[in-house]
């Protein structure tokens, strides 16, 4: 291989790194532009953090309070099915 090629092989080396410089660029500033649009709509629903930590603290919390909620409501559900099958029984 002469001088040459190996300079035109380079350069097709070089050309392809830039264009995919360019692509990972742009799939960047994609992924920019949606975090952007997440951290706006969590500000709609009043949600407000400054850190990464703080967005997980509050993920975990809102979590924790939905499961106590759900829980809460399971009960509730139990609670009117017994007084259901009560009522029934009565009624019979």
């Amino acid at each position: 291989m002469n001088l040459e090629e190996k300079f035109d092989q380079i350069e097709k080396k070089i050309r392809e790194v830039e264009k995919d410089r360019n692509k990972y660029e742009t799939e960047k500033e994609v992924l920019r532009r949606e975090i952007e649009k997440a951290k706006n709509n969590l500000k709609e629903l009043g949600v407000s953090f400054t850190t990464k930590e703080e967005l997980l603290e509050i993920k975990n919390q809102t979590e924790l309070r939905l499961d106590e909620a759900l829980s809460s409501l399971e009960r509730k559900l139990k609670e009117f099915e017994e007084i259901k099958i009560k009522i029934d029984l009565e009624v019979k």
